[in-house]
């Protein structure tokens, strides 16, 4: 789930008048003790956030909701919504 190296580079390019000042955190967040212990780990690493983008979501294949596996339907509900509610 976490970005490629390619992906988190470009974000990190666009992030224009930021440069130096922008960095890029890769963590799984449909793992909870990762989620859980990111933000420890920011501010003992940054002291403070100015800003915080949270740019993670998956969605399933296009099929019938029907048709889908429920720990696919968990999957996708626990990433793009509960993760960012921890």
């Amino acid at each position: 789930m976490a970005p490629s190296d390619a992906y988190l580079e470009e974000t990190s390019s666009l992030s224009g008048q930021l440069k130096g000042q922008f960095e890029g955190i890769v963590v799984n967040i449909a793992e909870k003790a990762a989620v859980g212990a990111l933000p420890e780990d920011v501010l003992a690493r940054f002291g403070t956030v100015d800003r915080l983008i949270n740019n993670a979501g998956i969605i399933q294949r296009f099929t019938r909701l029907d048709k889908l596996d429920y720990s696919i339907i968990e999957l996708v509900f626990n990433v793009n919504f509960l993760a960012r509610c921890l």
